[in-house]
């Protein structure tokens, strides 16, 4: 359960990032537009959306496979927290003002 939580928000956090990389292939594309070549900015923004399709979709509407990518990320931060714990035990426990 909590792995699978994990692996959801790498996902969004890979998203949120992509987002943010795809905004300059979108300034691209409007460039081509104003210098009126259509063509060429419709096939930037097809390969554009192509590239996007498996970023932009929902964790629980991911292939297995994709949603297996992410795991392996939620097994790392897994594993840094226990051994952060198991390291210092005293750390883990939440702090009284």
């Amino acid at each position: 359960m909590v792995r699978d939580k994990l692996a959801e928000f790498e996902h969004e956090q890979w998203l949120s990032w992509v987002s943010y990389l795809f905004k300059y292939d979108f300034e691209g594309i409007l460039e081509q537009l104003q210098a009126r070549n259509i063509e060429g900015a419709l096939q930037s923004f097809n390969a554009l959306m192509g590239r996007l399709k498996p970023y932009v979709t929902p964790y629980n509407q991911l292939p297995e496979s994709m949603k297996e990518r992410y795991r392996k990320y939620a097994d790392r931060i897994l594993k840094i927290i226990s051994s952060s714990t198991q390291a210092n035990p005293t750390d883990a426990s939440p702090k009284k003002d």
